[in-house]
């Protein structure tokens, strides 16, 4: 464990903690409905101090509700019962207050009254968090109905309602539920304020949520892309998924705004533990972790998803089966949380990739679990619940590693093309090389094969004193000869064959070249595929640059080679364009070689690179150290 426990890893885990805790606590302390500023409330009444109100106009009914078990009353009746408790919202996940012998199904009434002063105002009210059919009267009157069709079409069924009071307001919600639902009665406390102030609320917390699901939404299609192309072995398909199930959980306020609440929890439900399930899968993918293993975890995260989505079909007759379920996904959680922890250090024992940055990840999503249990009064007013929030950051967190991935190896396939490029111009510039030199020996043949009988003639002419005839046959005989020599450059086969063509192509232009080149062995210790990168894209820029100029009588080019004590020497000097730059590719991406990579070349060899602009010309030298490079590898292979 020690070993594997490195100081650096230490601290990589200590701060991935922290950071978990830390915005697990700022959540519970400034985005919760519990810990948000609120009147003080007793036996179902809050005396309003509108002071207070008017410069604060928005909180949450929290405390000591008024309770009426097992009856659906109205605002004309209400009166002639007393409550069987008052309690705070968020207490019980039921209408059975957790007596595990009671039925999950059932009905109630809550009310509260808020005193206010003698001035009318404008006030709204949010009701979120019912998953039952009901009504809710403000001051008598019917504001909210979902699940009664008997009721007027005009009465609002979503989670806002406006309307306006003065002296005091009477809220009552009656609510009804049949069992098959996760929870039963109110279960989140409902806010109130000005109109102005619970929209904001409203429409920033629509907002925030938006921006998440559209974050996981472009994930989500990047990864479909990515899987569709079948192009790597990375999880694209698991991430997709995940960012799918955070996208589902983070979409609440939209079912609330819309009045599906109770269609969503099913849906919340499914998505909240399809987070846990993306997580082992991709976990397991990219740890490699042992096919029996990964099937087994696979298999049990997807029937628990099962298992939600089929829940509302099998409704529990007790609470008591409801607590025991509820027991069994929480035992499920925290042995999915140990599995992440354990698979992530087995992955780093085994040094594979990612694994520090996957237990960090892991070590931040159990601190979550962990902080859930210590802070449990936590209904957020704006972000998320604490498993939404780290599942966004494990969305952000896998999204930085898959596409690291990604690009890491779209680079190493594009090396791999440049150095393919490289490769087939190095077999070109040899085969024409060669095709040259064969040119070359096929002519020296000729040549030596007619040369008695040229020798003859040339005898001839000096016996019989014809010099005008011997001038003539003389120069014939050169013309025809050509240059035997013009593919010997330097003496190194690869730089003469590369010369050869782009000194063919300068000529092709008209232009006049200078050379100055001096003998170079055969063998250079430096790559064959960096020679070829470096002078080709040397003379490739003089070439391009000559060929934008009008007048071939303007093209002229100097070109100098030296190799002296251990130091590559390339200088190319070109005439260029007035005002313009050099290396203004025309099709940059085609060619494939760049400035940066005369650099790197450079910087390899322990060399200099100096590029720069000159009053009529462009001036490239570029020198190489091979030596120091070539005794470090000897000291390696030692």
């Amino acid at each position: 464990m020690k070993r594997i426990l490195k100081p650096s890893l230490l601290l990589l885990l200590t701060v991935s903690v922290a950071v978990s805790c830390l915005i697990q606590f700022f959540c519970y302390r400034y985005d919760n409905k519990y810990t948000y500023t609120r009147p003080q409330s007793e036996n179902g009444l809050i005396r309003l101090n509108m002071d207070w109100y008017d410069n604060s106009p928005f909180f949450y009914l929290v405390d000591d509700w008024a309770f009426y078990d097992g009856k659906l009353l109205t605002p004309e009746n209400i009166g002639a019962h007393t409550p069987d408790a008052h309690f705070y919202i968020g207490r019980y996940g039921g209408l059975n207050r957790n007596d595990t012998s009671r039925s999950a199904a059932g009905q109630a009434t809550y009310r509260m009254v808020i005193e206010t002063d003698e001035t009318p105002r404008s006030f709204s009210i949010e009701l979120s968090g019912v998953y039952d059919r009901h009504r809710l009267w403000v001051n008598g009157e019917l504001m909210q109905s979902v699940g009664y069709e008997e009721d007027m079409p005009t009465v609002r069924s979503g989670s806002v309602v406006t309307f306006t009071a003065a002296e005091k307001i009477e809220l009552v919600v009656a609510v009804e539920s049949d069992g098959s639902g996760f929870y039963s009665g109110m279960v989140y406390p409902p806010a109130i304020g000005s109109p102005d102030e619970v929209s904001h609320i409203a429409y920033l917390r629509l907002l925030l949520h938006a921006s998440g699901c559209a974050v996981a939404l472009l994930v989500c299609v990047m990864c479909l892309i990515l899987a569709l192309g079948r192009r790597f072995h990375t999880p694209y398909a698991y991430l997709g998924l995940l960012a799918l199930c955070f996208c589902g959980l983070a979409a609440w306020p939209f079912y609330q705004e819309w009045g599906w609440m109770s269609s969503f929890i099913v849906w919340e439900r499914v998505c909240y533990y399809g987070i846990f399930l993306s997580l082992i899968l991709i976990q397991n993918r990219i740890c490699n972790v042992p096919k029996k293993t990964a099937f087994v975890s696979g298999t049990v995260g997807v029937l628990v998803c099962l298992a939600m989505l089929l829940r509302p079909l099998l409704p529990f007759s007790t609470a008591a089966v409801n607590l025991a379920w509820s027991q069994a996904l929480t035992v499920y959680k925290w042995l999915t949380a140990v599995y992440l922890l354990g698979c992530a250090l087995w992955a780093v024992r085994k040094e594979a990739p990612y694994s520090k940055v996957l237990l960090a990840g892991n070590c931040a999503f159990a601190a979550a679990l962990v902080m859930n249990r210590l802070l449990p009064m936590h209904e957020p007013v704006l972000l998320g619940w604490n498993v939404e929030i780290i599942g966004f950051l494990w969305v952000c967190l896998l999204t930085g590693v898959i596409g690291h991935d990604a690009v890491q190896t779209y680079r190493e396939r594009a090396a791999l093309e440049t150095k393919q490029a490289l490769s087939q111009m190095q077999l070109d510039a040899q085969l024409e090389h060669a095709r040259l030199q064969q040119d070359y020996v096929r002519r020296t043949r000729e040549g030596l094969h007619e040369s008695r009988s040229r020798l003859t003639l040339i005898r001839h002419y000096l016996d019989m004193g014809e010099t005008e005839k011997l001038d003539r046959y003389l120069a014939q005989l050169t013309e025809d000869s050509g240059d035997l020599d013009s593919m010997q450059h330097t003496g190194n086969s690869l730089i003469d064959a590369i010369l050869t063509i782009q000194l063919t192509k300068a000529e092709e232009l008209g232009t006049y070249v200078e050379q100055d080149f001096s003998p170079l062995p055969e063998r250079l210790p430096i790559e064959d595929a960096d020679l070829t990168s470096l002078l080709m894209n040397i003379t490739q820029n003089a070439l391009e640059a000559l060929s934008r100029i009008s007048d071939p009588a303007e093209r002229w080019m100097r070109l100098r080679l030296d190799y002296t004590g251990d130091v590559l020497i390339i200088e190319c000097e070109n005439a260029t364009v007035p005002g313009e730059k050099q290396a203004q590719k025309a099709d940059r991406q085609a060619h494939g070689f760049g400035l940066p990579i005369i650099r790197s070349i450079a910087a390899k060899y322990h060399g200099k690179a100096v590029l720069e602009r000159q009053e009529e010309s462009y001036f490239a030298s570029v020198s190489l150290h091979p030596e120091p490079v070539k005794r470090e590898n000897e000291k390696i292979q030692g």
